[in-house]
């Protein structure tokens, strides 16, 4: 089998495996907060229809899925169609580089947290092509908000980010031990899996980088609400005063795209916070767990 052939079915697993498990992680995501919020407001729907509420969120699917895909006469077809395209594009590339465990990455670069800044950025193209899209004064300064949102909350973010590839220089495997490789030692990793391996080490295993790095994780927790447009950030969709922000001229798959992006990158978010301040994918304190059961 050739190179080419090889490249082939190794992209197309690694999209097909990205897009199942983000669709499973967006409607898990999506159940979860209509759940608390059908407790918190007592409404029938997500608490009572089906096993635990689980038809709620079914139905909603099929009815996304099923409903009519209306477009006003005034809209930039070109621009109003692609936006969707744009904005979920990078939610599923940046799944490429997130490793599930150490030996199921689609593609472990070793420039992985550059990679994943450069994708977050262009989220916002896609935001601002649809509020310019849609030719509605609603959707404008919805995308206007949460463009001006985005961006300014990319800086402080890399900014918490660095702590972290400066404490790799010093907790890295090859900088500890009894015999540590020095030429290596003061270079910082922005590696995941070796962001990962710095914090899993047999004389510290419970050592995780939120310990060293507490406000670092503060801000990177409050520049992904900002980033995801969650509460108290969620301003570009304030309803009382903007309808749904830059989605007002959306409907059926194409507001599903957005808002299955939506809940991707709350995923990724979280998954980045996991492995760069709570241990990743194994923990600390696994390999002390194991080492207690082979004396």
């Amino acid at each position: 089998m050739s190179d080419v052939v090889q490249n082939i079915i190794h992209f197309a697993v690694t999209f097909l495996f990205s897009l199942i498990f983000l669709m499973g992680a967006a409607t898990v995501l999506v159940y979860l907060e209509r759940k608390v919020q059908a407790w918190m407001q007592d409404r029938y729907g997500p608490l009572h229809v089906g096993p635990h509420g689980t038809l709620q969120t079914i139905m909603d699917v099929g009815k996304l899925l099923l409903k009519e895909d209306v477009k006003a006469t005034s809209t930039d077809n070109a621009v109003f169609r692609i936006a969707p395209m744009v904005f979920f594009a990078p939610v599923i590339t940046a799944f490429v580089v997130i490793p599930f465990s150490p030996y199921m990455t689609a593609s472990a670069l070793d420039t992985a947290l550059i990679y994943y800044v450069a994708l977050s950025s262009l989220d916002v193209i896609g935001v601002f092509m649809a509020g310019w899209g849609s030719n509605n004064k609603y959707a404008l300064i919805g995308g206007l908000r949460s463009a001006a949102q985005m961006i300014s909350y990319e800086l402080p973010l890399i900014l918490s980010l660095i702590g972290v590839i400066m404490l790799t220089s010093v907790f890295a495997p090859a900088c500890t031990g009894a015999q540590p490789d020095l030429a290596s030692c003061g270079v910082g990793s922005i590696s995941f899996s070796q962001i990962v391996a710095a914090q899993i080490r047999p004389e510290a295993p419970w050592l995780w980088f939120v310990l060293l790095q507490p406000l670092g994780l503060v801000v990177y927790f409050i520049c992904g609400l900002a980033e995801t447009n969650r509460s108290p950030f969620d301003l570009p969709e304030a309803e009382s005063e903007l309808v749904a922000g830059y989605l007002t001229e959306y409907s059926g798959l194409r507001w599903a795209m957005f808002f299955l992006g939506e809940y991707g990158n709350m995923t990724i978010v979280s998954a980045i916070a996991a492995y760069l301040f709570l241990g990743g994918f194994s923990g600390p304190g696994v390999a002390y767990l194991l080492a207690l059961g082979n004396p």
